[in-house]
């Protein structure tokens, strides 16, 4: 009997995730689209709407603790199934189980990418500003005469005069 409700528990642990670890991965794929677009506006509203997605996937897992407490289990040890109780599932649970799981970690690795892309493009903005206002003093640019000049605007040079 106990199997069965442990079987149970799962069940409703899977149905009550599932559909957030869903949203959560559709909206790390649009966001990776967004950082490819490179549109700031776009990136911030679908930064928002990630943490609301991550925040309702922290609630879903914070609810089904206590579930999962009264079988000597937390989430983490079901989804990498190192319970003695996941291996006497039905093969449709456990299916569904390493579904979620397997989700989960393309989620965690596509978020890490995203993060990643956007650290490359700060980096990337960061180094155009400095060389733009003159920061970087060992860049070498050519200038209006053919040949190589210090990054450094000139004091008397105005935007757009030769």
């Amino acid at each position: 009997m106990a199997s069965n409700t442990f079987d149970s528990t799962v069940k409703q642990v899977i149905s009550l995730l599932s559909p957030v670890v869903d949203d959560f991965f559709a909206c790390l794929q649009e966001e990776s689209k967004i950082i490819a677009k490179g549109t700031v506006q776009e990136i911030e509203t679908i930064s928002e709407n990630k943490q609301k997605i991550a925040q309702k996937l922290e609630q879903a897992s914070q609810k089904v603790a206590p579930a999962l407490d009264k079988f000597d289990c937390d989430l983490q040890t079901l989804l990498s199934a190192q319970n003695d109780a996941i291996a006497k599932l039905d093969q449709t649970t456990l299916s569904a189980l390493q579904n979620l799981s397997n989700k989960l970690t393309e989620s965690f690795e596509l978020n890490q990418a995203n993060g990643i892309s956007v650290q490359t493009l700060s980096k990337i903005n960061r180094f155009t500003l400095d060389l733009i206002t003159g920061k970087d003093q060992k860049v070498k640019l050519y200038g209006s005469k053919g040949t190589t000049e210090s990054g450094k605007p000139s004091a008397g040079a105005k935007l757009g005069e030769a």
